[in-house]
């Protein structure tokens, strides 16, 4: 992963001070960029992420993550990884098992590129490999055998519930609900949600927050709605 630059410092709807997860432009690969960095630094973290997608405990305690690329190819720009159609994260072990991570928030899942990412990976020598989707709405159409498609609302409760244990894991929940913010204001997220309706937090020492309030009414009606 990229190094960990930047200032974890960074309050709801207000403070411009970049976020150490801001580290590319297009904001899908910002939203995987802090995942994967999280993942990299808490490997207990990565370990449970695997078993919570997989169904099934990690294959090795050995296990390697990486973005935009493939094991064994060189770091390339943002721009020349999109171009190459590369899967935004791959998990990996020294024994042929990968876990591959497709995240959408502004495009639609295609299935043509969810299959091109397994024959990459077989091609690469991996026999069991894994796919997992990520996308703010449930898919349109039917996903191709073997891929494992999580909302990410759902990764979002998930992250929620291993922040009691994981600090990496809280600081990518609360990226979430910046980017949550910021995302519509950049034209992105017009439909779907990245976070889920958790209680009104303004009272006590937690300030009145209008941006963030905003978010909460709109994560309530939904909630309300469904």
């Amino acid at each position: 992963t990229r190094p960990l630059i930047g200032s974890t410092s960074f309050h709801k709807g207000s403070c411009p001070v970049r976020n150490l997860f801001d580290q590319y432009s297009h904001p899908e690969n910002r939203l995987t960029h802090a995942l994967v960095v999280a993942l990299a630094e808490d490997k207990k973290l990565l370990r449970s992420f695997v078993r919570w997608v997989t169904g099934r405990r990690a294959p090795s305690a050995r296990l390697e993550i990486v973005e935009q690329r493939l094991p064994g190819d060189p770091e390339v720009s943002e721009s020349d990884a999109e171009k190459r159609g590369l899967p935004d994260a791959c998990i990996y072990d020294d024994d042929h098992w990968c876990l591959l991570i497709e995240n959408k928030i502004a495009a639609s899942l295609v299935n043509d590129q969810l299959r091109r990412h397994i024959r990459t990976a077989q091609k690469r020598g991996f026999e069991t490999i894994n796919l997992l989707a990520i996308d703010v709405v449930e898919p349109r159409r039917k996903l191709p055998a073997g891929v494992v498609f999580r909302r990410w609302s759902k990764l979002y409760r998930w992250l929620t519930a291993q922040s009691t244990r994981s600090v990496w894991a809280k600081r990518v929940v609360q990226y979430l609900e910046v980017a949550e913010i910021r995302l519509p204001e950049e034209g992105y997220l017009k439909e779907g949600t990245l976070t889920t309706f958790s209680g009104i937090p303004f009272r006590g020492y937690e300030l009145y927050n209008y941006p963030e309030a905003k978010r909460l009414i709109k994560l309530a009606m939904e909630e309300l709605l469904t």
